[in-house]
């Protein structure tokens, strides 16, 4: 219970130190969207400081969550960045340990996305009976920079998370291919 309350707390600031980057940029470039922005951010800020808590969550709240932080990241990227957010299938009476698809959904706007290329990043969640499948899966761009620093606290500590919370209950399956980027949840 200590490490997954470790592990959870190391998310939030992880994306709060995220959003709060895109929100600068967007004032740095006179853009009339930082009201808008911390709009959205509030909003996001407030599911993760009441529902996160708890050791699960509706999957629509979750769902929402998501599609409130893939809204946040439309408004500092250009035309050339398109979301795909697709759900198939009846996700009521379903439940998700909070913020589990966030450092995946984050990871594809970080690493995927570019202002000068088309960056597509598409995101699926499929409802099943007996389970959720979740894949993303965007294209990856070295931003210009050579040697770009990636530390992985997000994906290591939702590796961590999954082991802890869904033991021998999950299937994590990442492939990094020289163009895209595909997680499959």
């Amino acid at each position: 219970h200590a490490e997954l309350s470790f592990l959870k707390s190391q998310i939030n600031p992880h994306f709060l130190f995220n959003t709060l980057n895109n929100i600068y940029s967007l004032a740095e470039s006179k853009s009339d969207l930082p009201p808008v922005a911390v709009m959205k951010l509030s909003n996001i800020m407030r599911y993760v400081l009441t529902e996160a808590r708890q050791d699960s969550v509706p999957l629509e709240k979750e769902m929402q969550f998501i599609n409130d932080y893939i809204e946040l990241q439309k408004i500092r990227n250009t035309d050339k960045t398109s979301v795909g957010f697709t759900v198939i299938g009846d996700v009521s009476g379903k439940k998700i340990s909070p913020l589990i698809l966030l450092p995946f959904t984050e990871n594809a706007f970080k690493y995927g996305v570019i202002t000068r290329e088309l960056s597509p990043i598409n995101i699926l969640i499929e409802s099943h009976k007996s389970h959720i499948h979740f894949r993303i899966v965007n294209h990856k761009h070295n931003h210009g920079k050579t040697n770009l620093i990636k530390t992985g606290i997000g994906i290591n500590n939702t590796r961590r998370r999954l082991e802890l919370l869904y033991p021998g209950k999950y299937e994590l399956d990442i492939k990094d291919e020289p163009f895209t980027y595909t997680i499959n949840l």
